[in-house]
């Protein structure tokens, strides 16, 4: 079955996937880092303007796709998410900074 990522959807994907990458020390990401990361300014075409609760909706739809995944371990007071397509034990992609 094919399905096609709405705007928002493949912002969030994109996001998760820049931040796994570029700032490997901060990742997995919160939903506030999500939002940060799709509303960020630089390097967006198109710019977007998402409110927190968007972003939690598209990450739970995600999520429940199995897209993404929830991390929560000892120490994390929020819970973070991950994708799982590239660096991933499903993911057959791998991708390295540089």
């Amino acid at each position: 079955m094919k399905y096609q990522l709405t705007a928002t959807e493949a912002r969030v994907i994109g996001c998760l996937l820049e931040k796994q990458v570029t700032t490997p020390e901060q990742y997995p990401l919160s939903v506030n880092a999500v939002t940060l990361a799709c509303n960020q300014k630089t390097n967006r075409e198109p710019v977007m303007n998402l409110a927190e609760h968007e972003v939690q909706e598209q990450l739970d739809a995600l999520v429940k796709r199995h897209y993404l995944r929830t991390v929560s371990g000892f120490g994390n007071r929020v819970t973070k998410y991950e994708q799982r397509f590239c660096n991933s034990e499903f993911g057959a992609l791998k991708a390295e900074p540089g």
